[in-house]
């Protein structure tokens, strides 16, 4: 029999052997296959959702462009990024104050939360 993955045929090619003490014995070749088994899980779980990630920005832009969804309701996947890309230095150059307005907005209100808590008290 012949298989287009090698791992395929090792595993369709090793023997499982009886023992007496221990039951089931696993060939060593079948031990090593199965020790990749959670790193193709792992591998598969990644690939899925990068394939849910793809999609759904396919769709999304299939969608746009079949019902021209006019771009002030709902721009196209491709044109935002277009934007992001060619918007990159205003972005980067407001992350900052961003960053520093959103840090105090939480400090506010865990200060605010924490004085309301000791009035209710």
């Amino acid at each position: 029999m012949i298989c287009a993955v090698p791992v395929l045929q090792r595993i369709i090619s090793l023997r499982w052997t009886r023992n007496r003490d221990s039951g089931i014995r696993l060939d060593g070749r079948l031990q090593a296959v199965l020790a990749l088994l959670p790193l193709a899980r792992r591998t598969g779980l990644l690939a899925g959702q990068i394939l849910v990630f793809a999609a759904f920005f396919g769709f999304w832009e299939l969608a746009v462009r079949l019902l021209h969804t006019r771009p002030v309701i709902l721009p196209a996947p491709s044109v935002i990024f277009a934007t992001i890309w060619e918007q990159r230095d205003l972005l980067l150059a407001n992350t900052w104050p961003t960053c520093v307005a959103i840090g105090l907005g939480f400090a506010a209100a865990v200060i605010s939360g924490f004085i309301l808590a000791i009035g209710i008290s």
